[in-house]
């Protein structure tokens, strides 16, 4: 609360999204419900538009080498509709290649804290 930073909220967020993709994954196994995390690089979006300070900058200055938004979702709509996918869940994909994430991002205690605090958070079972 005292001392945001635009690179550590962005951080924690990528986190959790991990976190919870692995978490769901598990508690779909079985079900024939996939769930999948991407990556899909600098695209130019709105996103940061107007941001001031060191971040703004270091986003103007890298806008131009970001991909359209439809190279940005071409591996999101191959893990969508892909065939050889239909059974593949929990992994991480970039460039329509499985990657690793981080080993933080594959602690289950912690992914299992963040579904509880999520349901409780959003009233919905857990």
């Amino acid at each position: 609360a005292k001392k945001w930073s635009p690179f550590k909220a962005l951080a924690q967020s990528k986190l959790a999204n991990f976190l919870f993709t692995h978490e769901l994954a598990r508690r779909l196994a079985g079900t024939g419900v996939t769930a999948n995390i991407m990556q899909p690089g600098g695209v130019k979006t709105e996103l940061g538009k107007g941001q001031g300070g060191f971040f703004g900058l270091l986003l103007r200055l890298s806008r131009p080498f970001f991909l359209t938004p439809e190279q940005g979702a071409d591996t999101l709509v191959w893990l969508a509709t892909a065939p050889e996918l239909e059974t593949t869940t929990g992994g991480y994909f970039v460039k329509r290649r499985p990657a690793r994430s981080s080993a933080r991002s594959h602690d289950e205690a912690l992914a299992a804290k963040l579904w509880q605090v999520s349901a409780e958070l959003t009233g919905l079972p857990h």
